[in-house]
């Protein structure tokens, strides 16, 4: 196999194993582990310590597709229709 840094339009993050290791032990929901994710290829994918990430960027990233941005989940989750 090929060195993959080599290979053009092949990229990765390399981020701590213990990172990963904790989010696969958790129990987050799959938008939470999307968000901790983009938190992860936003620093570590830049070798930032921190980055500031604008609500619009989470948004594209991480919002789950069948809950576009806007709809207001919680409240419709909540009122439960007869």
């Amino acid at each position: 196999m090929s060195n993959p840094n080599l290979v053009e339009g092949i990229y990765f993050t390399m981020y701590p194993n213990e990172i990963l290791e904790a989010i696969n032990q958790s129990n987050m929901t799959k938008t939470q582990i999307k968000i901790c994710n983009h938190i992860i290829r936003q620093t570590f994918g830049w070798h930032k310590s921190w980055a500031i990430i604008s609500h619009e960027d989470f948004a594209y990233a991480c919002a789950p597709k069948e809950y576009p941005c806007g709809t207001p989940y919680a409240s419709q989750k909540q009122r439960r229709p007869l």
